[in-house]
Formats: structure tokens, sequence, C-alpha cells
């Protein structure tokens, strides 16, 4: 379903809140053995939640809840943020904006009428990278908060999370980290930088508590 970009008086169309199902948690995990593909999408997977995560279009809307108050239910309105992410959003896109200063069609319109879809919001996630040449003529995409190569093979968080850590350390090892420190240990482990890494190592984490 198209989503409205362009909001009246900062809300998008109310009956679009649901799309995407944003109240479903979002589960990485692909199924075994492992699925390798290096692919130029972003995501492989829709990302619709209201938790934010990495490189995520956020949605405005204007709800109405029922409150308690004085002993009777009051509807109210509230502001509630729906955070998705552009099914179609390529590395190779925010590599040609740095390289060539240039942004895809989709998102060339100014930001005072549409949003959140629009120059700026990719300019930003563009923002986040940064490119690397190497000598024999090939490049590769950097994140610039941990300088560490962009890793593209959607599934190899989880690999390093399911099947490598625990030949690393003990199951009551596993328990003592904290969800950072989870994905300090699979950046460490592959020297890449992970899409979501913070919010995959949570769900990680969650699940190794909930056993």
């Amino acid at each position: 379903m198209p989503l409205s970009n362009n909001p009246h008086y900062g809300f998008h169309p109310v009956h679009e809140s649901a799309v995407g199902d944003p109240h479903i948690p979002r589960f990485y995990n692909h199924p075994y053995p492992g699925n390798f593909l290096t692919d130029d999408l972003v995501d492989d997977l829709p990302y619709a939640s209201y938790i934010q995560a990495d490189l995520c279009l956020e949605y405005t809307y204007e709800v109405e809840t029922q409150y308690l108050l004085g002993g009777e239910f009051v509807a109210l309105p509230v502001v509630q943020r729906v955070y998705r992410r552009d099914p179609d959003l390529r590395w190779s896109e925010i590599r040609t904006a740095l390289i060539e200063g240039t942004i895809p069609k989709r998102y060339n319109h100014p930001a005072a009428t549409h949003a959140p879809m629009n120059s700026a919001t990719f300019q930003k996630f563009a923002d986040r990278f940064f490119v690397v040449d190497l000598a024999n003529g090939s490049e590769y995409l950097c994140e610039k908060s941990t300088g560490r190569p962009v890793e593209k093979q959607h599934s190899d968080f989880e690999w390093v999370l399911e099947m490598m850590l625990p030949l690393e350390f003990s199951e009551a090892e596993l328990l003592e980290f904290s969800p950072q420190g989870l994905a300090e240990r699979v950046l460490k482990r592959t020297g890449r930088w992970h899409l979501d890494r913070f919010l995959r190592a949570t769900m990680h984490w969650l699940y190794l508590h909930s056993a």
C-alpha cells in the first residue's frame, strides 16, 4: 500500500497508521542453513515498528486513545510515530549520493511540503557513511560512527550471535552480556557494521533470558 508523503498539518492519514503491522516485533532470523546472499537492498524484509531503527522513515499520526478521567473514559488525541524502512532503499543509492551527489527520484522532494521521503531525509541517510577507495580500483562503504565496513549479508549478525559466540563463551557468560555488549562482541569479531545491530542484539538478549 503506497503511503502518504504529504502530511496535513504535520500528520499523515490516520488510516495508514497500522500499515506494516508496527505492533508486531520484527524478527531478523533467517532460516538455516543461513541465507548468506549479499544483497544491494539495505533490508530484505519489511520494517515497520514503533521502535526507531537505522535508516528509517518517520511517519506521524494523530490517533485517539481512551483515558480514564474522573471515573469515565475520555478519548483524547495523542501523537503516534511509526518507523518504516524504504523497501527499495539500496546501498548503491547511498554510494551514488556520496560520490556523485545525486539522490533517487522518489526522494527528490522539498522537506517543506513532503515528508518523510524527501531530499533532506535521504541526505541524512547518506551522511552516516563514507566510501573507501582501494588501490585496485574497488571500493566499499563504511559507517562513520564505527569506521567499519558495512555488512551486506542480511543474516550475518544472527549467524555470529547464534553460531559463533557460543563457541567462544559459555551459556552463563553469554547471559552476563548486556545487549550493547553482545553488539560490541559481534563488531569485534566481524569488524563490520550491521544494520540495526543494537536492536538485533536486544532481541537476542531477550531470547537468551526467556529460555
